[in-house]
């Protein structure tokens, strides 16, 4: 009889907090030693129960429990889910955007696997819950560390995240507060991060656009996309440095943002020149900035 093998793709899969050590220590317990578990959330291990209110609002709802729910969650509770995002400022959302699942790891499966096809890169914090990197792998991708050192708060350092994105780069994780450090990222490295995906979404845009219109020979205005790109995540780096400036007030910050507002202004004055002469090639619908 031939032997069962696991997937290739389980190789590089492990988990420090469940592996030897963990083990270990389960023996250790089994024989009477008291182990104090800080590789886990749950809060079950610790003595933490339900609530009396849920517990309550459970027994009350009990027969509406059998059978299947909708596949994106109980509409309820996307409803409720929905609200309490717009009372934090969040807008545009609306129940169907929403997602609910069993826990974190259900729902990094829902947004890996229609995304990744094999060899594609998602950049992953280090140190992280493993779980984002052997879920990585189970969707036959390429996880990539970012570093988040401990002498600068455990905050992402940018500069190392901009060196590993590459063409294969699909997407980013940012696990905000971060687990397992626990620090809670301000406000202008979130916006500087939002800025490097969305230069890196407009690129990956733009190559494909020129290697079809390279193969079909049609034509493409694929530097105004590429500019309006640029443009788009200048705006949220410039938010971050403005940010910077008002806590820091350093001559080296207000002149790194002085220098941001010309290469935005450059920006948008090539962008301007270059729809006009689009215009002159093609229909002036085509070269409108809001197609791209």
């Amino acid at each position: 009889m031939e032997k069962i093998t696991r997937a290739k793709r389980m190789e590089n899969i492990h988990s420090d907090i469940r592996g030897t050590l963990f083990m270990e220590a389960m023996e250790m317990q089994a024989q009477g030693s008291e182990i104090l578990k800080l590789n886990t959330g749950n809060p079950a291990a610790f003595g933490f129960g339900l609530p009396e209110s849920i517990e309550h609002a459970l027994e009350h709802h009990i027969r509406e429990g059998v059978g299947y729910c909708d596949f994106k969650g109980m509409p309820k509770a996307r409803i409720a889910i929905c609200e309490y995002e717009r009372s934090k400022g969040i807008r545009g959302i609306t129940p169907e955007d929403v997602f609910v699942g069993n826990g974190v790891s259900e729902v990094i499966s829902f947004a890996l696997l229609p995304l990744l096809d094999k060899g594609d890169e998602v950049l992953v914090p280090s140190p992280s819950y493993s779980l984002w990197g052997n879920s990585v792998y189970m969707a036959d991708g390429k996880p990539v560390y970012y570093i988040c050192d401990e002498k600068a708060d455990w905050y992402p350092d940018i500069a190392d995240i901009r060196s590993k994105i590459t063409k294969r780069t699909k997407a980013i994780v940012i696990i905000n507060p971060n687990n397992p450090t626990g620090m809670l990222y301000p406000r202008e490295i979130l916006l500087e991060l939002i800025g490097i995906a969305v230069i890196t979404f407009g690129s990956v845009k733009a190559f494909y656009h020129y290697s079809k219109a390279f193969l079909t020979k049609k034509r493409y205005p694929i530097r105004i996309e590429l500019a309006n790109a640029l443009a788009l995540g200048l705006e949220f780096k410039m938010g971050a440095e403005i940010l910077k400036t008002v806590l820091v007030r350093s001559l080296n910050e207000i002149l790194i943002l002085g220098a941001i507002i010309l290469l935005r202004a450059l920006l948008s004055l090539m962008i301007h020149f270059e729809i006009k002469a689009e215009q002159q090639h093609g229909s002036p619908e085509e070269a409108s900035p809001n197609n791209y």
